[in-house]
């Protein structure tokens, strides 16, 4: 029950970044880049909550490599693959982080 809760927790501040980048870049002009990176704490609390979510993972490496903290993203789709080993988007993002060095 606790990790239903964890993985709505989850779903519910993505779908909120994405509602917010999308609403601030097309009638504000806010950069998406960094509406993006405010839904960073909120998904770095979801990974501590499930430090066992690839979703998680996925979701902070992501965060983190659209606000152009590479490092950081490369650290968080391997603790994703740590859990999911053959998920396909790490597999590939991880591949991409490592060619754009």
């Amino acid at each position: 029950m606790q990790r239903s809760f964890a993985i709505i927790a989850i779903c519910a501040a993505a779908a909120t970044a994405a509602v917010a980048a999308y609403g601030f870049q097309r009638f504000s002009g806010t950069d998406e880049r960094a509406v993006r990176a405010s839904a960073i704490p909120d998904l770095e609390a979801a990974t501590q909550r499930s430090p066992d979510n690839a979703d998680a993972w996925k979701a902070l490496g992501r965060a983190y490599r659209q606000a152009g903290r590479r490092d950081e993203a490369v650290n968080a789709y391997v603790r994703a693959a740590r859990v999911k080993p053959n998920d396909r988007e790490v597999i590939a993002a991880l591949r991409d982080l490592a060619a754009s060095r």
